[in-house]
């Protein structure tokens, strides 16, 4: 990956002075690389839809960028990797039909990642999603058809709906201990699920595994 800082975007300040990226602008870099300071200005974020459908193949984000907007990089069918590790909420639809991502680097700083933020990203085969995360929007991982195993975060209490929809290799799935409700389609389609232990308190929608694999419950 390339190591070189990034040059060219587009951006917007907003009042306290710090950088909001709105665009790829005239950078011409595949393996984008961002800068933490833009003019002596601290990157903070990334504005809804700024890369979306650009053909850059890899992206590492400084640690002052906390916010990832809707959008920013969906249907990007080239990205094959990110490294956001201050990154704290990641928005709807951020990484929606990127067809190439494998590999997503997140930090103990993630709180939210937004509906839709991974769905139909072909390439995922696991996802550990860090115990920090307290909110996964619904169908976050929809359609995410190489998907084999993942490990939920201790903090959340809801699986939303449709989160894990049409995973048809999802073999293996750990929730948290303290899981509330698991909602209606949440691993509806997952044909291959075999190992998931659902805690006894947990209420369970009764769509949720519809047309499932089998399931264990503790």
């Amino acid at each position: 990956m390339n190591n070189k800082i990034s040059l060219g975007f587009e951006y917007d300040i907003i009042k306290n002075g710090a950088v909001i990226l709105r665009s790829i602008g005239s950078c011409e870099d595949k393996d984008i690389v961002i800068p933490e300071f833009i003019d002596g200005k601290t990157v903070v974020g990334i504005g809804d839809g700024a890369f979306s459908r650009s053909d850059i193949k890899s992206v590492v984000l400084p640690y002052s960028l906390s916010i990832i907007g809707r959008n920013a990089f969906a249907f990007c069918v080239k990205l094959e990797c990110i490294s956001a590790f201050g990154v704290s909420e990641i928005g709807d639809r951020a990484f929606m039909g990127c067809d190439a991502l494998t590999d997503i680097g997140l930090s103990s700083k993630i709180k939210k990642i937004g509906d839709k933020c991974f769905a139909y990203c072909p390439s995922l085969t696991t996802a550990h999603l860090p115990d920090s995360i307290l909110e996964i929007g619904h169908s976050a991982f929809e359609g995410c058809h190489n998907l084999i195993y993942a490990s939920l975060p201790q903090g959340i209490k809801i699986i939303e709906s449709g989160t894990f929809y049409a995973c048809e290799n999802l073999s293996r799935v750990v929730v948290p201990e303290h899981l509330e409700y698991i909602d209606e389609y949440a691993f509806a389609y997952c044909i291959s699920l075999t190992d998931i232990t659902v805690p006894k308190a947990t209420v369970v929608n009764r769509d949720a595994f519809f047309e499932c694999g089998q399931r264990n419950a503790s």
